[in-house]
């Protein structure tokens, strides 16, 4: 807990200081459980765990005002720990419908690492011992097809790739019946990074 109040207080990110601000207050009131909430979300926490996470707190500390901002740290503190607790299990469960291969399409905006991701996810899922094809849909960048064939040599996963340019929704469908006939586990399939 030392460690991670110390890279909370010399950190610039949104979380960080939303988090500082809670454990500051005297008083919490709806705003600050609304802006609380909003920064978890747009720190990626993500929506189930950000709701999880302030629907235990608020019952903990009641918005009328807390009395004992140490109760309220000590409070926040153990729900952090618990939503992060190495001993949940966080396992991806990713398994297709009448033996097809479960089918995980990666999407984002530009420079967010999806493609790297994929990687990461290739090589956890090959480790697992199951088979994984790749999908270079991000037809628009020639540097993440090749990137992804990398990834692709490094884990022993075929890759799935067009030039560059070509149809991404084609390339998908081709990727999931090579897959298909392939009996694959997964295929995890690669978007360019347009909103």
């Amino acid at each position: 807990m030392a460690r991670l109040r110390r890279r909370l207080a010399g950190s610039n990110n949104a979380l960080a200081g939303a988090v500082l601000s809670l454990l500051a207050r005297d008083r919490i009131d709806e705003a600050t459980w609304e802006d609380f909430e909003d920064t978890l979300i747009t720190s990626d926490l993500g929506v189930g765990p950000t709701q999880e996470l302030v629907t235990k707190l608020r019952r903990e500390l009641s918005i009328d005002g807390v009395t004992d901002p140490q109760a309220a740290r000590a409070t926040l503190r153990r729900e952090l720990v618990a939503l992060v607790d190495p001993s949940f299990d966080r396992s991806l469960h990713i398994t297709g419908a009448d033996g097809d291969p479960g089918v995980v399409m990666v999407v984002g905006v530009n420079g967010t690492g999806k493609t790297t991701t994929i990687g990461k996810l290739a090589a956890k899922f090959r480790g697992e011992g199951r088979t994984v094809w790749l999908a270079a849909g991000d037809t628009f960048r020639a540097a993440a097809i090749e990137q992804l064939k990398i990834w692709g040599e490094r884990t022993g996963a075929p890759v799935v790739a067009r030039d560059t340019g070509a149809d991404a929704a084609g390339l998908a469908f081709d990727a999931l019946r090579d897959a298909k006939a392939a009996n694959a586990d997964v295929l995890l399939i690669d978007t360019a990074g347009r909103l």
